[in-house]
């Protein structure tokens, strides 16, 4: 019989996470305010539509994700995989797909009509490391290359628990070299290259420009972080208040619902089989200075809020330039849901808007 993580955890940190929470003082609390840019859903011209959108957007999720219910943890992660990359299927993909290998990493261009060979984004998918794909992501890369006509690469990296939780990171470094060397067409010097990514893979592309700039590497322009987790301790006060809203994230969060915030921190070190605090695996916990001009997206009503707030509130009082943009009432990462949720039209016109002011032509 195989036995939990979560219960291996939980029995074996009892004395930990009793200690912890008698001493532990929320030292991020200061990063709280500001609140940053705030969009509202209410002020939108399509509040019919999105709100039709949502209830059936959250139906698709609860049904397709019914099986995840019952089993094991470890037989739920193919479940979220084959779901993962069949969910978005029947979306309209305009952009041309070019499948490459980059050192045994799977990867993909996706290209509008009118890509510039010598502008890139690096684009990292999410799916809590352990499921989500190039194909699975489609949606958000199809849309940036069409708004930007920036050529798109999205990596296919090493996931949990088959492979090390930095494996990932290492594959995104990897990605990001011969990124600055290698475009769509060949051999050729980028002009400008963005680090992007959703969620897990936010997560991933603000440790890779930590990465980079410990190690004297070239940065990139910009990093855009959509809904990223910066703080896989999991203790950030929002991952308990908003659970309840954040249905997106549900059928992973469900079964952990009765869990401290101190417990789901040791669940998450449990299941990732590394230590949370590592600034590797938690971006927020680092040193934030000298990081490129960062732009991450957030709903107010997803469970990864204070991790979004709290990592540019640290970056921009670390002396770096981060913005935030606050979204009413969206899903986790609702840009994938263009474009049926009117708001994530509105929010890749701001991503445009960001790659463009910092990169050059």
């Amino acid at each position: 019989m195989e036995v939990s993580p979560l219960l291996l955890a939980l029995i074996s940190s009892f004395g930990a996470v009793y200690a912890f929470v008698i001493t532990h003082k929320d030292k991020l609390k200061k990063y709280d305010k500001p609140d940053g840019e705030f969009f509202s859903a209410v002020s939108s011209q399509h509040q019919d539509q999105t709100q039709i959108s949502l209830n059936l957007l959250r139906k698709k999720i609860l049904s397709s994700t019914e099986k995840m219910r019952t089993g094991s943890w470890r037989s739920k992660i193919p479940l979220l995989r084959e779901i993962m990359d069949s969910f978005f299927e029947d979306s309209q993909i305009t952009s041309k797909i070019k499948e490459i290998q980059i050192d045994g990493i799977s990867s993909e261009w996706v290209l509008s009509d009118s890509y510039d060979s010598k502008n890139r984004i690096l684009y990292i998918h999410g799916g809590a490391f352990f499921a989500g794909s190039a194909k699975s992501h489609r949606v958000i890369t199809n849309k940036l290359s069409e708004i930007t006509n920036f050529s798109v690469l999205a990596i296919n990296y090493r996931l949990i628990p088959e492979n090390a939780r930095l494996d990932s990171l290492e594959d995104c470094f990897t990605a990001f070299h011969w990124l600055l060397d290698n475009g769509p067409d060949g051999e050729e010097r980028v002009n400008n290259i963005v680090v992007m990514g959703d969620s897990a893979g936010g997560n991933l592309a603000l440790a890779l420009a930590a990465e980079l700039r410990d190690n004297s590497e070239h940065q990139a322009n910009a990093i855009v972080a959509l809904s990223p987790i910066t703080d896989s301790r999991l203790t950030n006060p929002s991952i308990k208040k908003n659970m309840k809203k954040d249905f997106v994230l549900q059928p992973l969060t469900r079964n952990f619902s009765w869990l401290t915030s101190f417990g789901l921190g040791f669940a998450a070190k449990a299941v990732a089989r590394h230590n949370p605090f590592d600034r590797k695996v938690s971006p927020l916990l680092g040193d934030l200075k000298n990081l490129p001009p960062t732009l991450v997206h957030v709903s107010d009503s997803e469970i990864l809020f204070d991790d979004s707030r709290r990592y540019v509130n640290k970056a921009n009082d670390f002396g770096s330039k981060a913005s935030l943009q606050v979204w009413e009432n969206m899903p986790h990462v609702w840009h994938i849901f263009y474009p049926d949720i009117p708001q994530a039209n509105d929010a890749f016109t701001e991503i445009a808007r960001f790659i463009f002011q910092q990169t050059k032509k």
